[in-house]
């Protein structure tokens, strides 16, 4: 159930104003939940994960970094959020690279600061050294996308929504991988050519991540 919370959003955002960690007391005390969402003018919302910060109240500064950066490049960008609309294979396959550019870029636009502050040790940074995840991740990933781009004119069964398993959980695709990829073309290519791709076509980052 999405909660609209603007308890949370006033203290949140006091906090990455003022940087007092006191507010985190008065955060913690509001009405429990894994996460909490709250509306940022009409592109977005903020989706806080609650279940780690109170860990490292820095955690709320770098999750609103992601989120600021999904209302912003939605501003740009039209991503398809619909399940219901998606008919044939190849709306699923524009869903996936759509979604996985979104979330990877996100994930992406904290990276330096938690290098710099030694905090990587969130879910889905630590895993950015694991090869044979890396290399799962890509390999799942591509299969699916290509199927269903080589039979992009079918119309969608159960089993072809099975790579949301691991696409948003699980594995965790968009967000891991998606890291990593970004990662990899900013050593190759240079970090203003990774933030360029913004402008660029879903598919064609698609296309990049196969040079990873």
């Amino acid at each position: 159930m999405v909660k609209f919370n603007v308890d949370f959003a006033n203290l949140a955002i006091k906090y990455l104003e003022t940087g007092e960690e006191n507010l985190i007391e008065a955060i913690s005390v509001l009405p429990a939940s894994d996460h909490l969402y709250f509306p940022v003018g009409i592109n977005g919302n903020f989706n806080i994960d609650l279940s780690f910060n109170f860990k490292n109240c820095r955690e709320i500064f770098y999750q609103s970094i992601h989120e600021l950066h999904h209302v912003g490049y939605a501003k740009y960008v039209n991503i398809p959020f619909s399940l219901e609309a998606l008919k044939l294979k190849s709306d699923l396959a524009d869903l996936i690279s759509c979604h996985f550019k979104f979330e990877a870029l996100a994930t992406y636009a904290p990276y330096n600061i938690r290098v710099k502050e030694n905090s990587l040790n969130y879910f889905d940074y630590e895993e950015i050294d694991n090869v044979y995840l890396m290399k799962e991740s890509k390999e799942l990933l591509l299969a699916s996308y290509d199927s269903f781009i080589r039979d992009s004119d079918k119309e969608l069964e159960d089993k072809d929504f099975q790579i949301f398993n691991d696409f948003w959980s699980g594995k965790r695709i968009a967000y891991r991988f998606g890291l990593y990829c970004c990662i990899k073309i900013a050593e190759k290519y240079g970090e203003d050519y990774l933030i360029g791709t913004i402008k660029d076509k879903s598919e064609e980052f698609i296309e990049l991540v196969r040079t990873i």
